[in-house]
């Protein structure tokens, strides 16, 4: 099955169980963590393609399924712009999807449908524990004007606000929750 067979079907099965559809998160990740000399031709595109492809198909199926406003939110992360050992398959495949944030924003904002991203930073989750030693994310959290990492819940407000009406003149935007780290 193809990307967009997938986003088909689930929009699709979306539609049927809740009758419309006003907002979509997109939050899937390839976590292929290599440097840039490591890394291979398959696996380069398969991150670029999970990461990105679904983001503009479940922008074309929003055009046609929303019933009213609606909201197609991404989450990336801000080293699709700068440099982290081991992201040179995710990173890039994170500034496209920023692209297509301006793109399906400009182009679906005629139908009421907003289009933005959330960026992230560190988000102290399980992935996140797996491949960052704790030495690391502390160094990180004391380097961060709040004095700490990301937690899932700072997100989920930030998304939540999006979604909500209150945000329906946002549209084309990145907005980064990192606590401040990218100010020094």
């Amino acid at each position: 099955m193809s990307a967009k067979q997938g986003v088909d079907d689930l929009v699709d099965h979306v539609q049927k169980q809740a009758g419309h559809i006003d907002v979509i998160v997109f939050c899937a990740v390839d976590a292929y963590l290599v440097g840039a000399l490591e890394v291979s031709e398959d696996r380069f595109w398969q991150t670029l393609r999970t990461n990105t492809a679904p983001f503009l198909w479940l922008g074309q199926r929003l055009a046609e399924a929303a019933d009213g406003p609606a909201r197609l939110i991404g989450l990336t992360s801000p080293f699709s712009h700068r440099y982290v050992e081991g992201y040179a398959a995710i990173g890039p495949s994170k500034a496209a999807l920023e692209s297509l944030v301006v793109y399906l924003a400009a182009e679906l904002a005629g139908r009421q449908i907003t289009v933005n991203a959330v960026s992230g930073g560190l988000i102290d989750t399980p992935l996140l524990r797996a491949n960052v030693p704790e030495a690391a994310l502390a160094a990180v959290a004391r380097k961060t004007p709040v004095g700490r990492i990301g937690r899932p819940d700072d997100v989920v407000s930030l998304v939540g606000w999006l979604a909500a009406p209150a945000s329906e003149r946002m549209t084309g935007q990145v907005l980064t929750i990192d606590g401040g780290y990218f100010l020094r």
